[in-house]
């Protein structure tokens, strides 16, 4: 940019928000009295290094909805904050 180099991240977390995500659309859901809401935010990230792109497959990449035995989602599809969490955890893997 105007003769700099900057090296920039990418975040593979655009790829899991929205709906064709197989898992929540986002990491923390908030909802309040407004004319405009969007409700599901992707407040949580992951960013990788250009240099470790070839390490990482999308396919690894996740936002968690439980840990095998508890659920982090009521019924209704939103994250449980008094029994949990308000935001909803991410796992990722790197091939190194």
């Amino acid at each position: 940019m105007q003769g700099r180099y900057y090296p920039f991240f990418y975040n593979p977390m655009w790829s899991l928000l929205g709906d064709a995500s197989e898992g929540p659309p986002g990491t923390y859901y908030y909802r309040a009295a407004k004319h405009k809401m969007l409700f599901w935010h992707m407040f949580d990230q992951v960013l990788i290094r250009p240099a470790l792109l070839d390490s990482f497959s999308n396919e690894n990449l996740e936002v968690l909805r439980s840990d095998g035995k508890t659920s982090y989602i009521s019924a209704k599809g939103l994250p449980k904050k008094a029994e949990v969490s308000d935001h909803l955890p991410v796992f990722f893997t790197l091939d190194l």
